[in-house]
């Protein structure tokens, strides 16, 4: 191949293809430039270029049409420019061998590294595939609706080697386009994992307590994530759930604990509260997954708001962590007064713990702080109406009451089924809930209303 690559340029809008050809003349390339596959096609046939730089979607004649000529006809390097709502074309093009892909609207930096990649002698021993899962994780695109604009690049998963970005970080995605993408079955996007504190809005202050201790052991926290995951899918997981609610929650707890857990603090405090009793982590787990899915059912989408609530649910039982395991454990009806006041205090203490952590935010202790309160004005620890009720402590508390039935959260209880508890909260905690909360919940499990 000479210094300079001749370059096919196909882009059905003008103005586009002509911004595209002012950057490739940057590198060294010989740039033709087609306004539609079909004229491509005809090009193709009667010269040969060392590289074809395609729109996906075209009239007539798409960028996969042509791609799929290219590779039957004449095999030459094919990029394919991209974008979010084009998620299920990128895919079938990665299948019928795109060499490349590039996001639109596209950064002038990636457009010549990609064209510098194809300068280069290609490598005879194909590089050994890295995982690159650890790297990203899941999120709903239902997230991205009414957002004003990504802070972070979007991607697609091909497998776990390969990632492609369909969008920058900066763009602006309509909810025309988020729903459409809905439409064709694709219902998650990805995002770096270092970028997800970004998404919900939480700012992670890393408090060092000492050099020697400042960096959070990696094998403990892999461990402790490893071990969240299998009493999540051994304790949380209750029977008649929606399957793909209860594993799309579980995916964002998880989520959640990854970026949570580089705090030292919260993971002190979290690993404690995990140590003192599998029940009572158990519970904790079961309250947040169960928590984001009564919101998802609700129509709450905010991505902060979601995280909040998964928090909520993991810290609500915070202060109980100083109470004495063995009265954790203690059947109640053996309590003694001055053991159920202890008990009963974990909501005050739940919110001073969380308060020295200091940047826990402050709907989430306001969560651990009124989880006990009720819609009658009969809960504890002041009494609040259903009106001043914190509305993510609503959730919790209707989550909270869910997994004292469903989940194993006490070793002389049983749990029951997800409609037996249902059906138990429906007879005698209905007065108590928030409608609309209970409602979700019921809809999860297919629960006949009682509207």
């Amino acid at each position: 191949m000479s210094d300079k690559i001749k370059v096919l340029l196909v882009e059905d809008d003008d103005l586009f293809r002509s911004t595209i050809r002012r950057s490739l003349m940057k590198a060294p390339c010989e740039v033709n430039e087609a306004a539609n596959g079909k004229l491509a096609k005809e090009m193709m046939m009667m010269q040969k270029f060392d590289l074809v730089i395609s729109d996906i979607q075209m009239p007539f004649f798409s960028g996969i049409d042509l791609l799929e000529w290219i590779k039957s006809n004449q095999p030459t390097p094919t990029v394919l420019m991209t974008g979010f709502s084009q998620a299920l074309e990128t895919k079938k093009a990665d299948d019928r061998g795109a060499d490349g892909f590039l996001a639109k609207p596209f950064r002038e930096s990636e457009l010549l590294e990609i064209v510098n990649q194809f300068l280069k002698p290609v490598p005879k021993v194909a590089p050994a595939p890295v995982n690159l899962d650890k790297e990203f994780c899941k999120v709903a695109v239902d997230e991205f609706i009414s957002s004003k604009e990504t802070l972070f690049d979007i991607y697609i998963r091909i497998s776990q080697s390969k990632y492609i970005k369909i969008s920058h970080s900066g763009g602006r995605i309509s909810d025309d386009r988020i729903l459409a993408y809905k439409e064709k079955g694709v219902h998650f996007v990805y995002i770096k994992k270092e970028d997800f504190p970004k998404h919900v809005q939480f700012n992670l202050q890393i408090v060092k307590i000492a050099k020697e201790s400042s960096q959070i052991n990696s094998a403990k926290k892999i461990e402790f994530i490893r071990r969240t995951s299998e009493l999540i899918l051994e304790n949380a997981f209750v029977n008649g759930v929606n399957k793909d609610s209860f594993m799309e929650s579980k995916m964002f707890l998880e989520t959640s604990l990854d970026v949570l857990t580089e705090d030292q603090n919260i993971f002190t405090v979290l690993s404690v509260l995990g140590s003192h009793s599998d029940f009572l982590y158990a519970h904790s787990l079961g309250v947040s997954t169960f928590s984001v899915m009564i919101a998802r059912e609700m129509g709450w989408t905010s991505s902060p708001v979601l995280f909040k609530l998964a928090m909520g649910g993991l810290f609500h039982d915070i202060g109980k962590k100083e109470v004495e395991r063995e009265i954790l454990e203690k059947p109640r009806i053996e309590l003694s007064p001055k053991e159920r006041s202890q008990i009963e205090s974990h909501s005050t203490r739940g919110k001073e713990i969380l308060e020295t952590l200091g940047n826990i935010p402050s709907d989430v202790i306001e969560i651990a702080y009124q989880h006990h309160e009720d819609m009658m004005g009969q809960g504890f620890p002041q009494g609040l109406t259903k009106v001043e009720i914190h509305p993510l402590a609503k959730v919790v508390q209707a989550a909270n009451i869910f997994c004292e039935y469903a989940v194993k959260c006490r070793p002389d209880v049983q749990p029951i089924s997800g409609l037996e508890a249902i059906a138990q909260m429906d007879k005698l905690k209905k007065h108590l809930l928030d409608k609309e909360c209970f409602e979700a919940l019921k809809r999860i499990f297919s629960y006949p209303s009682t509207k």
